[in-house]
């Protein structure tokens, strides 16, 4: 066994390794949920309820219509989207 420092949302914390890298190695699920921990302790708010795309943007058009206090039609709502949404990062800022 070997005692080791790992750096876990900004604390270090002593961690003990065997010899089977699969019994600290972190799975998919370990590591999305660390960083859900991380983003919550930075004061973002976990949803639980959005967990794709559809219920991203369904979330985005009940509050853009609210904010704006505007009803969109499937149209008016796909141009807005598609306006917004680029694959270029660039010309998205």
């Amino acid at each position: 066994m070997v005692l080791a420092k790992v750096v876990r949302s900004g604390i270090i914390v002593s961690k003990v390794i065997t010899k089977n890298p699969r019994e600290w190695l972190m799975t998919e699920q370990q590591i999305e949920q660390s960083l859900i921990e991380k983003l919550v302790d930075l004061k973002y708010t976990h949803r639980p309820d959005i967990r794709d795309k559809t219920a991203l943007e369904q979330n985005f058009r009940d509050r853009f219509e609210a904010l704006n206090r505007v009803q969109l039609t499937a149209a008016e709502f796909a141009r807005l989207r598609d306006e917004i949404i680029t694959a270029d990062v660039f010309s998205a800022a």
